[in-house]
């Protein structure tokens, strides 16, 4: 198509905001001279569009290859959606230094595209839905690519991952902000979120449809518009008591959220509700915190109940208590499973997910539950850990020992709940054992003696601090703890009891549970 330099005696001079939207069946588009303004937007949705030809004597605008550049190159306004470049692969010319917005938008026949040095400004939106691979020059002052991401030069800001890229992927432990639209449409299955990541953009993980669960880590203040909008296969979520505002429709038009807890206050909300037309969640909110009132449209907000996780022994079968809210005694008891034999031990109980172990060095696995805690899939995390205990479950992390006294570390794990990093948190350490992981704390005790405390680790999950737990008694096992909580037993088959905590972790209130249950062992605590 060529685009008129006139139209009954007037200059063409415009081309409009989305002008040539969604018109598939456009294939070349030539520029007359007249034409001195125009948005690459213009251009969304033309998806067999093989290239722009620029009059040369255009003022504004020029092209080389079919792509739309202005008129000193410098430049890169559009590159055609239906462009594929030679093999698949465009390397922007050195005359180039900056990319304009949207401007590779919904790329899909590019497999990879290289930044040269002199490109030093990247709007935003600029490789929106592309599947193109990245590879920054390494002499660029300004981005840096890794495994055809791109990343500001010292990568602490993720800015773009290619929609080429599937499966899970662990966000390095030094990026500290992920870029607005980074994920945008992107076809992951799960994603690791690390502690050191204190920003999420709008719209970063929207149209991901692929995600099926996402845990917002507890360096979070404020999740932006439209994070994760159109996640239509996202089933939980849990945010953080960090984060105090949520934007417009943040986790909107999900229509499979089941689940959405939150471990503080209720946040501050923009206009649009975070969840609308997510019609089959329900929100849950922690006793003792505020703001519940009906701010969530038409969705039903429940009081997260405390869950304690019993078994009768190694192999025995195994359920769960429900708390009440008053005095913490049992209310209801739902069985998980019968018998397991072969020294399976069900050794946490996290969101909805239990820890299994076959045994001390066994292999590993985790059970997702449904609302009546009854295990509905199984994940195998590990063959044998000769040695190794699996101590308990956070999240996405997995706190490991070797053995009473040992080293402990921690396990991230991917959205299929295999290991995807490991953390050495310290070694070997006569008679400690770790009882516990939650948040930023590891709960420690030597042995069943009163010397207990926690660990504080960074957002590298590495140890920063020890502080001590006083008044432990004596002969007590610190089974397991919650953001507000920590489960204790006097011995296997012993009285069973709960510490209620403050926000510093320290013991406030003291709850008998029960007597004594010969036999039957506390294995974990969740709310």
């Amino acid at each position: 198509m060529t685009i008129p330099s006139a139209i009954n005696g007037l200059p063409v001079t415009s081309i409009g905001w989305s002008a040539f939207w969604d018109c598939t069946n456009l294939n070349y588009l030539t520029i007359p001279a007249s034409v001195t303004n125009l948005s690459a937007e213009s251009f969304a949705g033309c998806t067999t569009l093989f290239g722009f030809t620029v009059n040369p004597s255009n003022p504004v605008f020029s092209s080389a290859a079919g792509v739309l550049f202005d008129k000193n190159q410098t430049i890169l306004i559009s590159y055609p959606a239906g462009l594929g470049g030679s093999g698949g692969s465009y390397t922007i010319p050195s005359t180039v230094t900056s990319l304009g917005f949207v401007a590779f938008e919904f790329c899909n026949h590019l497999t990879s595209i290289t930044i040269p040095s002199n490109v030093t400004d990247i709007a935003q939106q600029a490789f929106e839905g592309c599947t193109g691979l990245i590879t920054v020059n390494s002499n660029n002052p300004a981005y840096s690519s890794l495994g055809g991401i791109l990343f500001n030069k010292n990568q602490t800001t993720l800015l773009n991952y290619s929609t080429s890229l599937g499966g899970n992927y662990t966000i390095p432990g030094n990026v500290a902000n992920i870029g607005a639209y980074a994920f945008y449409a992107c076809n992951l299955t799960g994603v690791t979120i690390p502690r050191s990541v204190t920003n999420i953009g709008d719209w970063a993980f929207a149209f991901c449809d692929h995600l099926t669960r996402v845990t917002i880590p507890s360096s979070i203040t404020s999740i932006g518009d439209a994070t994760f909008d159109f996640c239509t296969n996202l089933t939980t979520v849990t945010i953080p008591a960090s984060v105090t505002n949520i934007g417009n429709s943040a986790f909107g038009y999900s229509p499979g959220l089941k689940e959405i807890y939150f471990q503080g206050n209720a946040p501050n909300l923009s206009s649009t509700p975070p969840f609308i037309m997510d019609s089959h969640a329900t929100v849950y909110y922690m006793p003792g915190t505020t703001g519940w009132t009906n701010l969530w449209g038409d969705l039903p907000i429940s009081l997260r109940q405390v869950m304690v996780l019993l078994q009768a022994g190694d192999g025995g079968p195994a359920g769960q208590w429900t708390l009440g809210t008053t005095n913490e005694l049992p209310t209801a008891w739902a069985p998980m499973t019968g018998a397991l034999g072969n020294g399976w031990v069900l050794r946490a109980i996290n969101q909805k997910r239990a820890l299994l172990q076959e045994g001390a060095g066994g292999w590993a696995g985790i059970w997702d539950l449904n609302t009546n805690g009854v295990p509905n899939q199984w994940w195998p995390v590990s063959p044998v850990l000769p040695g190794w205990i699996a101590r308990d479950l956070d999240g996405n992390r997995m706190l490991l020992q070797a053995g009473d006294g040992g080293m402990v570390g921690i396990w991230t794990l991917g959205a299929t709940n295999t290991p995807a990093t490991w953390m050495a948190l310290n070694g070997a350490v006569p008679g400690l054992i770790a009882r516990a992981l939650r948040g930023s704390r590891v709960l420690v005790q030597f042995g069943t003696s009163t010397t207990a405390g926690y660990w504080t680790l960074n957002s590298a999950n590495a140890i920063t601090a020890w502080t001590p737990i006083n008044g432990v008694p004596a002969g007590w096992v610190l089974r397991s703890m919650s953001d507000k909580h920590m489960l204790l037993q006097a011995g296997d088959g012993g009285m069973a009891g709960l510490w209620d905590l403050n926000d510093s972790g320290n013991p406030i209130a003291w709850h008998v549970i029960s007597g004594a249950l010969p036999g039957w062992i506390m294995r974990g605590i969740d709310q």
